[in-house]
């Protein structure tokens, strides 16, 4: 069985960058049986702990490690839409998928709701801390929490919107294949 763990691709700024493949990240999460979910709950509680004992440097060492689980989750999704559209026959949309958006879901909405307590709960701290360096460690920690709430809301979006991608990805393919072009011809991988 061949399995491809990193393909090219273009970050935020147009520069090339590796990217994992979806069965790449799979494989991964799979191997280690973890949970995100549990792992970002338990994130939360220490860092809600971590900000009402003043501990503010571990706050922040919290709200990044949250971070990087939401960008953990973000990845396994993304890598398995953007595999649906290069090709839809290499993602199986009639049980393991419909599963992971569906579990995405619920988890999403409550990442959401959790974050703006949490920011809330920060902003409330941060106003009673006088301490100069400590009100900017206060500000990272915002900071973090934005971004991990923004990419919560991307993530929320595009996994409403993968159905809708799915069929128009396969009407895509579906029109390229009668064409007479070979699905893998299409891929941006066999242009390069």
């Amino acid at each position: 069985m061949s399995l491809r763990f990193l393909e090219e691709g273009f970050g935020r700024h147009g520069q090339a960058v590796l990217k994992a493949t979806a069965p790449a990240i799979n494989l991964l999460l799979a191997g280690l049986e973890y949970d995100v979910e549990d792992e970002q709950a338990a994130k939360d509680a220490m860092l809600r702990r971590q900000v009402s004992t003043g501990r503010w440097g571990r706050a922040e060492d919290s709200a990044a490690d949250s971070l990087k689980l939401s960008l953990l989750y973000g990845e396994r999704v993304r890598a398995v839409l953007e595999e649906t559209g290069r090709d839809v026959r290499a993602v199986d949309w009639k049980q393991q998928i419909p599963q992971l958006l569906s579990s995405a879901r619920s988890p999403l909405g409550e990442r959401q709701q959790v974050e703006r307590e949490l920011m809330e709960w920060t902003r409330e701290a941060r106003s009673e801390v006088q301490d100069a360096d400590v009100q900017l460690t206060c500000a990272r920690v915002l900071r973090l929490l934005k971004r991990a709430h923004l990419r919560h809301t991307q993530l929320l979006a595009s996994v409403i919107d993968a159905r809708p991608m799915f069929l128009r990805s396969q009407a895509e393919q579906r029109r390229r294949n009668s064409r007479g072009f070979p699905a893998w011809a299409s891929s941006p991988t066999a242009r390069a």
